[in-house]
Parts: structure tokens; C-alpha cells; sequence
């Protein structure tokens, strides 16, 4: 018997050892007597109270898969969906800020994996299918920042191994868009920029994967991580838009730690530190936590994944209380024709720069603002949408017009 304990204490010493952290995240502790399996792609509700995640009742990426919310002032659960029929949401923009409902694949409803969106509190399997295609798959969706939108993973049938990104009207008025074509290997987990103006997502070039981001007609493609070592996975965007948060082993861990990366500057930061364990599909929330999932050892032959939050290295969040907060500058006339009004109301400061762009990024109309009311001359501009950008000390605020 004294061998048999002390062999047991040698696996749990071994065990807990295996399993350390160097960092300083934090367990989501939600009782196993409540789940089983793994919980996976964690995103944030606009509050910042709960969490939308997926659980995968086999184990790693193993159905049957059901929608999740848990309620962080108790971590218990409730089941949006209870039919494991391949129920998954990605990281990122899955639950709207705009119109709180929450977004995910399904096959639910026939056809392969298509989007679905519910309330929070509507009842299980009340969720109302908006894709409604039998030619494509799509997979991976997420919500536009204005929750008008979805971008996705499209697989059609004929050519199913092959992802390709489509944008998509959830009212049905507008055909799909397609932002890539065959002539990407293969492009994955799209997610929206929360100020609207890009879209990032992954792929799978030169035997590595790499983080791109596209402008939202799918122009100005660029590749972000493509001078960093390893696979870059799983990527969304900070709340001010400015960085990336990815999944990578850096091309020198064991397994995959979260990162993050500046758009502008290239500056790259590691965030977790697990020497032992993957840690991936991060969400990035307003409250300046990153959310991600953790396994011990490679994930695919781990028992499941448990969720974890981390305070974010830096300050994803500046600027966006000029953005969500209840002062929100405002345009006037919208749709227009020859002139916009932009009222900037508690925003104005000495150096405030309003900055029009089209939808290939190129900059149109650039002023500089002196009074809270600015006039803007737009009658030379082609009709289209473009991108109001108002910057200055407080933040970064995105506005989007339609000239007509």
C-alpha cells in the first residue's frame, strides 16, 4: 500500500508540475458535474459578465457540440443548444454589441453548417437559421460591428476542402460577397474589426499559417504575421482595433501561447506563458481581459480544454469609450449627397483630425476640426461608403456614410 501511495504521489506531483503556468491567468472554474468534454472559443457579451464558449461533449474538437453561456458572477451555465448537432462559435465578434444576439454554426436546420443567431434569452433551440444556402457550408461566422452583417468561412460543395471568406446581409436584401477566391490556399476564421473598417483572417501558405487582414470589399490584402517564426492561428482584434490577438508557438515554444500584434507599429508581445500547454482562440474584451482556451500538452490528445483569462500586456481599450460611450459623436445627413455634418460633441480637442476613406483604405478628405459642429464637403466624392475617422488624444472613433 506505501508503494502504491507513494507512486500516486509521484504522478500528481509530476502532474501539477506538468501542468504550471509562468504567467498570471486565471482558471474559469465552472463545476465539471455541470459539463463534460471541453469548452472552447470563448467570446465575451458586450458587458463583459458572461461568456459565449462552445463544449465539445467528447473531448477536443469532438462532438456532440452545444452553445454554452456562462454567467461569471456564479460560473454556471446555461445550454443555448442541446442537440450537439456541430453547435460552434468562434472567438471575437460572435456576440453583438449592436443588437445583443449571439451567432454561431449549425447543422441543425439541413444544408451542412450554417449560420445561426438568437437572444441570450430566447429558450434552446429557438435559433433562427440566416444562411440559407445549399450550395456552401459556412462555417466560422461573425457579426459586423453594427450587427447588420456576418463575415464566414464559405466551403461549397464542390469544392468543400477550400475555405473561402464571404460577407453576408442578415436580412437577406444583398447577395453574398466574396473577398477571397481559389487563388488563396485556403482562408479560415474570419473575425470583424470592431471599428468596421477590416476584417482579419488565416492562411495557409508556404506550409504555414499566417494572420492577413483585407479591407471590408476584400481589397488591400496584407499579410501581418508573415516575418514571425511558427503558425499564427485563431486571431481577433483588440477593442480599439489597433492590435491582433493570435494563437503561435513563435517557431521556439513547445505549444502554441497567445500573442498580440500591433498593426501600425509590428510591435509583438507574448502574452501567456504555458511550457507545457496550448493556449488559443482568444477574444479581446472592452473590460481589457483576454479570454482563451488551455489545454495540457497538444490539445488534440488532451482530455478537453478549460477556459482562462489574462489581463491584457497593454491597453487595447483606449479610445473606445469615445467610441460605445453615451456621447457619441454623430453624422448628418446620412445617406448624402454634397455635404455631411459631423458633431463632435465632448470628442473636440486642439488636435483632432477627421480623416474620410474609401473602401481600398485610401485616404479622400482630410481636416482638421476647430469647432465641436464641422461642415464637410463630400460633393466630389464618388458615390459609395466610406470610413469617417476621427482621431485625436482621447481615441480613435469609426463612422461609416454612403454618398449618393
Amino acid at each position: 500500500m506505501k508503494k502504491l501511495n507513494i507512486l500516486f504521489s509521484l504522478i500528481l506531483i509530476t502532474s501539477q508540475l506538468f501542468a504550471q503556468r509562468n504567467d498570471i491567468a486565471v482558471k474559469i472554474n465552472v463545476s465539471t458535474s455541470n459539463y463534460t468534454g471541453s469548452l472552447q472559443n470563448g467570446a465575451w457579451s458586450p458587458d463583459n459578465q458572461k461568456i459565449m464558449c462552445t463544449n465539445w461533449a467528447g473531448g477536443y474538437n469532438q462532438l456532440p457540440a452545444n452553445i454554452f453561456i456562462i454567467d461569471l458572477s456564479n460560473n454556471s451555465i446555461t445550454e443555448m443548444t442541446t442537440d450537439g448537432e456541430s453547435n460552434v462559435n468562434m472567438p471575437g465578434q460572435t456576440w453583438s454589441v449592436a443588437t445583443n444576439k449571439i451567432l454561431f454554426s449549425s447543422e441543425h436546420n439541413g444544408n451542412g453548417d450554417q449560420a445561426h443567431i438568437m437572444s441570450p434569452s430566447d429558450a434552446p433551440g429557438t435559433a433562427v437559421k440566416i444562411t440559407p444556402f445549399t450550395d456552401r457550408m459556412c462555417w466560422e461566422p461573425g457579426f459586423s460591428p453594427d450587427g447588420e452583417y456576418i463575415v464566414y468561412e464559405a466551403h461549397y460543395v464542390n469544392n468543400d476542402q477550400v475555405g473561402v471568406i464571404e460577407t453576408y446581409k442578415i436580412d437577406n436584401t444583398q447577395n453574398p460577397v466574396t473577398l477571397t477566391d481559389s487563388t488563396t490556399v485556403n482562408a479560415k476564421q474570419p473575425t470583424w474589426s470592431p471599428l468596421g473598417d477590416k476584417i482579419a483572417y488565416q492562411v495557409f501558405d508556404g506550409n504555414v499559417w499566417n494572420i492577413w487582414t483585407m479591407n471590408i470589399d476584400g481589397s488591400n490584402k496584407q499579410n501581418i504575421t508573415g516575418t514571425d517564426a511558427g503558425d499564427k492561428t485563431d486571431a481577433t482584434f483588440s477593442p480599439n482595433g489597433e492590435w491582433i490577438v493570435y494563437s503561435s508557438n513563435n517557431g521556439a515554444l513547445n505549444y502554441a501561447n497567445i500573442f498580440i500584434k500591433n498593426l501600425t507599429t509590428g510591435q509583438l508581445l507574448q502574452v501567456t506563458d504555458y511550457p507545457n500547454g496550448y493556449d488559443g482562440a482568444p477574444s479581446w474584451g472592452t473590460n481589457n481581459k483576454i479570454i482563451f482556451e488551455s489545454t495540457v500538452g497538444e490539445p488534440d490528445t488532451s482530455s478537453g480544454a478549460t477556459l482562462w483569462t489574462i489581463d491584457a500586456p497593454i491597453n487595447g481599450t483606449v479610445g473606445i469609450e469615445s467610441i460605445t460611450g453615451n456621447n457619441n459623436s454623430s453624422i448628418y445627413p446620412n445617406p448624402a449627397k454634397d455635404f455631411i455634418t459631423i458633431e463632435l460633441k465632448n470628442m473636440l480637442q486642439n488636435e483632432t483630425k477627421i480623416s474620410i476613406y474609401n473602401l481600398q483604405g485610401e485616404l479622400m478628405i482630410n481636416k482638421t476640426a476647430k469647432s465641436e459642429k464641422v461642415n464637410i464637403d463630400i460633393s466630389s466624392l464618388p458615390e459609395g461608403v466610406y470610413f469617417v475617422k476621427i482621431i485625436n488624444d482621447k481615441g480613435i472613433k469609426s463612422l461609416k456614410i454612403i454618398k449618393q
